[in-house]
């Protein structure tokens, strides 16, 4: 099987498990490996990955110490930890965790495939989206109110549960939205 469609159905599968609210460490897991599969793909065919972006555009952050967070609570899912120290860093991350970790993980997985594929499904597009309403201060982008998407005006403002569903009836409308899915930009 080819490593692209696995990172591909992985992250599927992780934002089909985030916007029906399940889960959340099955999520973290699945798109934590899809997201290396997407950046190391990135990167072979000179590709700039996301996280290459972030670090150039913030010199206070370094690959080791950007790594490092990303994978924190990954590696505390995965390994119980061989020294009292690395046990103890591992049950922290996990009392620590949380689903809102996902969101900037399942984001970076979706900007990764684009930057990799140019083209993406319908799921990605809307997580895509999705995240960009949730979080306007994150990102310098258009603003969405400027848009027809007004599913997603104030997301930022509403509560989790609620947003997650604007998260499933934005892939629906997207997926019975014939423009979109006749455009060479989306794949099935």
């Amino acid at each position: 099987m080819d490593i692209l469609h696995i990172a591909r159905q992985q992250l599927l599968t992780a934002i089909q498990l985030f916007f029906d609210n399940s889960d959340p460490v099955s999520v973290h897991t699945l798109a934590g490996a899809a997201s290396e599969i997407l950046s190391d793909l990135c990167e072979q065919a000179g590709e700039q990955p996301f996280h290459s972006a972030v670090i150039a555009s913030n010199p206070r952050i370094d690959q080791n110490r950007y790594f490092k967070a990303r994978n924190l609570y990954r590696n505390a899912f995965k390994h119980v930890g061989r020294t009292k120290d690395e046990k103890t860093r591992n049950d922290v991350a996990r009392n620590q965790f949380s689903d809102m970790q996902n969101d900037l993980l399942l984001f970076t997985c979706v900007e990764d495939y684009l930057r990799l594929v140019k083209r993406s499904p319908a799921e990605f597009q809307a997580m895509h989206l999705w995240f960009i309403a949730a979080y306007p201060d994150r990102l310098k982008t258009p603003k969405l109110e400027a848009s027809s998407l007004n599913l997603l005006n104030n997301l930022h403002e509403i509560e989790r549960e609620k947003q997650k569903e604007i998260g499933h009836i934005l892939i629906k409308e997207f997926k019975n939205n014939p423009n979109l899915m006749n455009d060479p930009r989306t794949e099935y």
